[in-house]
């Protein structure tokens, strides 16, 4: 997917998909694909019954719920996106990704308080993940609290 092939890419997943039923990691990679390629109804088609049927912890999933959330969120279903975040935090408390995901949703929707509640949740259930600084440092910025701002920097940084 590095030269920006994703149909193909796409393809080929499907494929593998095919061979290997099972393997869910074809299926979340086929969607991912899908989704770089901005093809939003593919990815929920792809991901939809999987979502619903496969109960419990399987390989991917977490990325699963961030696609699946995210092309929601790409066409502007916000209640849609935003409750399956919710429902992916509620198997993976501490994913900061998920945190991160409902964190770009919120800001998107020019509702910054909850988007840094989001970011700095995250920060505290995954410390390591840097983008939730990078994220809360920008509205801390914009906000004009210059010190919080320049500390989540600087933990970016070292990360």
């Amino acid at each position: 997917m590095l030269r920006k092939e994703y149909a193909s890419a796409a393809e080929h997943f499907r494929n593998a998909r095919q061979s290997d039923p099972r393997n869910m990691t074809y299926l979340v990679e086929e969607a991912k694909a899908w989704f770089f390629a901005e093809d939003y109804d593919e990815v929920i088609d792809i991901l939809q019954g999987p979502m619903r049927r496969k109960k419990g912890k399987w390989e991917a999933k977490l990325t699963a719920y961030r696609l699946y959330g995210g092309a929601f969120d790409m066409q502007e279903k916000y209640n849609a996106a935003r409750k399956i975040f919710r429902k992916g935090l509620r198997e993976y408390p501490r994913s900061g990704e998920l945190y991160l995901e409902l964190g770009i949703l919120e800001a998107g929707l020019q509702n910054e308080t909850a988007a840094l509640l989001h970011w700095e949740q995250g920060m505290r259930v995954a410390p390591e993940l840097a983008d939730n600084y990078l994220l809360a440092a920008q509205v801390l910025e914009r906000r004009g609290n210059l010190l919080w701002s320049i500390i989540y920097l600087e933990q970016f940084l070292t990360l």
